[in-house]
């Protein structure tokens, strides 16, 4: 299955977007319906989140171990190659991703390459 999660006009507007800072422009900001990350967990083995309503509500500060990623169409951190190509293209500006609701609030730092190498990006919870 080909799957885009942005179209090549848009793809060619943040390139040059990315480009164009003008005399006055001191920071740029990408905004979208949804951030480029899937930033849902489930417990490993599980298949679906009917397990949510049973799961422990960590304490402060407290990091659930075991929690993988989650197969979130809804997310756009997919497809892969799509979105590294969104966060590549976003990172030549380290402009900040402002993004909709995505059901958590999250802020976060992409990658590509590694870890934290990408611009900032914040989803606001659903309200």
């Amino acid at each position: 299955m080909k799957a885009d999660l942005l179209g090549v006009r848009q793809e060619e507007f943040l390139e040059h977007w990315v480009e164009d800072w003008e005399e006055e422009t001191l920071m740029k900001a990408v905004l979208s319906q949804t951030n480029f990350a899937t930033v849902a967990t489930l417990p490993k083995g599980s298949k679906d989140g009917s397990v949510i309503p049973g799961l422990k509500i960590p304490a402060r500060g407290e990091y659930i171990k075991g929690d993988r990623p989650t197969v979130d169409m809804d997310s756009n951190g997919w497809p892969k190659l799509k979105r590294d190509k969104a966060v590549e293209i976003i990172r030549k500006a380290m402009a900040f991703h402002i993004a909709g609701d995505q059901y958590l609030g999250s802020f976060i730092q992409y990658g590509v390459d590694n870890f934290e190498d990408g611009s900032f990006d914040f989803a606001g919870p659903a309200i």
